[in-house]
């Protein structure tokens, strides 16, 4: 009997460097866009290890598993993958940890920039047809401003290299030693203190039990009213309900995701469904 690998699903254009390194092995490469819980069950329950990107496996998904040894996802968060049933099934779950480091920085900063430049709206006045310099006036510049990052992961420790135009960048991470933090030219705060109190605050953990809604109500009434938020982690860190009615109040200089819970992007892919 063959090794089999499943794919779940994939975003890439082709699948030959997989096959390319499976192939020689005698490894049968089985792909599919799936797009449910029973398709997923249907794919993986012979499987011998599975690669998955966006599927869910589920604690349903891998009580099906006859064989499945591995779970591997194209990317850095594993929370897609029912992590505490995989170990009660003796499987294991990895990850690709330096997947699009260098991008997710870019895409941080770029987000940034263009909430503190007030970018977007502007752009949209004048696809409105209004050209008011004047409406714009307020915008300030960066230099002399604090930056906090929740999280000095890979990518974030690309940022601060990036931001030489800040005062301080501090940072909130409980699993790196203080020292480390300070050799990358940040300080170290604790999450108590003054982090939320900065002008611009960018997020990167990972979901887990842990994270998940960290920035909340209470935590965002802590926040500057000028401050800029900024997530290209995960959308299940940040309660969008309340970061939402911040910004509508007033209460929130504005918010950039690139990133969503999985209800509201379900809600927002059933609103789409209707409409077409």
């Amino acid at each position: 009997m063959s090794f089999i690998v499943a794919i779940t699903d994939y975003v890439f254009p082709s699948l030959e460097p997989e096959q390319r390194v499976l192939a020689p092995q005698g490894v049968e490469l089985r792909p599919q866009q799936c797009k449910s819980e029973e398709e997923i069950i249907a794919l993986t329950q012979d499987a011998d290890a599975i690669l998955n990107c966006y599927a869910e496996i589920t604690a349903r998904v891998i009580e099906k598993l006859n064989r499945c040894k591995i779970i591997a996802r194209y990317g850095i968060g594993v929370d897609n993958v029912d992590i505490a049933a995989a170990t009660r099934a003796g499987i294991l779950v990895t990850n690709v940890p330096d997947y699009c480091i260098d991008e997710v920085s870019d895409h941080a900063l770029a987000l940034l920039l263009a909430l503190v430049r007030r970018i977007t709206v502007a752009d949209g006045a004048v696809k409105a047809g209004t050209w008011d310099v004047v409406s714009h006036a307020g915008i300030r510049r960066l230099r002399g401003q604090a930056l906090g990052l929740l999280d000095l992961a890979r990518s974030p420790k690309r940022s601060p290299r990036r931001c030489s135009r800040w005062n301080e960048i501090l940072v909130y991470d409980p699993y790196i030693e203080p020292a480390l933090i300070a050799a990358w030219e940040c300080k170290p705060l604790a999450w108590t203190g003054s982090l939320l109190r900065l002008m611009r605050f960018s997020i990167h953990v990972p979901l887990s039990p842990e994270t998940r809604n960290i920035i909340g109500q209470r935590e965002l009434a802590r926040m500057k009213s000028t401050a800029f938020l900024i997530n290209t982690s995960r959308g299940g860190i940040v309660d969008e309900q309340a970061l939402a009615e911040a910004v509508k109040a007033g209460r929130l200089g504005g918010a950039a995701l690139d990133v969503l819970s999985w209800s509201r992007l379900r809600l927002i892919i059933r609103c789409a469904k209707r409409r077409t």
